[in-house]
């Protein structure tokens, strides 16, 4: 059933009004608002935080940015090699993606001069709405249309659009599409989804002198994943050196409501036994300063991967995401690519 309205109507007079609203401004958000700006389709974005990037946002910092996130990404797949490498090239050629080496046989991308500029850069022909947390889908009779209204959790407007493409977590997305009455494939997955997530800590730490360790070091740890030297990468501040280590996700889950402090102490006595080194002498041998704490709630996947992208052609409602394929931002691209590919 769908709430007849008009243009005229206060309702929906000073909202965004576009072909395409997407629900989050993560890789996959902005890549699908990109993908559409290339077909000369509208589309306007909606964040819940203060700017783009998701679980791929960097922070900023006195003297430089960390990547809080995803460090840096691969092409995983042939597919995603056969999709993605066009635009990978255009990106290169704009300067807000550089190739990097990981290994001597392992090439990957990130981000200049911070991961985050990418996310910017992509959602720059659209209309980006930052601050605004997306919780019910209405159908509304707009223009003489069947048209979705966004709104926020006291439904107030946010958005109008024919069609909608959430690439939130799938917690989130599950949490709209059951506020919104959708009791469809996209809910049952993304509830499904919502079960694999792994939450993880991520800590920022500099150095006045070199910890001598690679580039990405993937620790023999129970506590600390992998550990990325964030100075090493191109266009970063390299004055000091700044590392961002990241926790097991075992390790995080069971510490996931642990007092920031004592999560920083662990870390750090983690790295330093890594070091071979106790733990006060690091710190004066090094001049170590842990310079930020973050805990990603909805760190990251397991992909389902039974299906790429999902789409409702009788709701007009499609979600990407890299829960849904491969689980890692190549994943979240190529799930818009094909996405955007099936509706348009």
């Amino acid at each position: 059933m769908y709430q007849t309205t008009s243009s005229s109507n206060n309702i929906t007079q000073s909202v965004a009004n576009a072909k395409v609203a997407i629900i989050g401004a993560g890789i996959a958000g902005t890549y699908a608002s990109w993908l559409l700006h290339k077909k000369g389709i509208s589309s306007v974005i909606i964040e819940k935080s203060r700017g783009t990037g998701g679980r791929s946002s960097s922070k900023r910092l006195e003297d430089t940015s960390c990547d809080l996130g995803a460090p840096y990404f691969e092409l995983t797949s042939e597919q995603s090699r056969i999709s993605l490498q066009e635009d990978i090239e255009h990106l290169k050629t704009a300067k807000v993606l550089a190739e990097i080496n990981i290994s001597d046989s392992t090439k990957a991308y990130t981000g200049v001069p911070r991961m985050s500029q990418l996310t910017r850069y992509l959602s720059g022909h659209s209309e980006l709405l930052t601050g605004l947390r997306a919780e019910n889908l209405i159908k509304i009779k707009h223009d003489d249309k069947n048209k979705w209204l966004i709104t926020d959790i006291n439904y107030q407007p946010i958005a109008i659009a024919e069609k909608i493409i959430i690439t939130a977590p799938a917690n989130q997305a599950a949490q709209i599409l059951a506020n919104s009455g959708c009791q469809n494939k996209l809910l049952t997955t993304a509830h499904k989804a919502s079960q694999s997530c792994m939450p993880s800590w991520a800590m920022i730490i500099k150095s006045k002198k070199d910890l001598n360790l690679s580039f990405v070091t993937q620790p023999n740890s129970k506590i600390i994943r992998r550990i990325i030297k964030n100075s090493d990468k191109p266009q970063r501040s390299n004055e000091q050196h700044y590392w961002v280590v990241q926790a097991e996700h075992k390790w995080s889950e069971e510490h996931l409501f642990s007092e920031k402090d004592s999560i920083a102490q662990a870390m750090l006595d983690e790295l330093c036994h890594i070091l071979n080194k106790q733990t006060e002498d690091t710190i004066k041998h090094y001049e170590l300063e842990i310079v930020h704490i973050h805990r990603w709630l909805l760190g990251q996947y397991k992909a389902l991967n039974d299906q790429h992208y999902l789409w409702s052609e009788k709701d007009k409602i499609g979600i990407s995401a890299d829960w849904l394929c491969q689980g890692d931002m190549s994943g979240a691209m190529l799930s818009s690519y094909q996405l955007i590919e099936e509706i348009f």
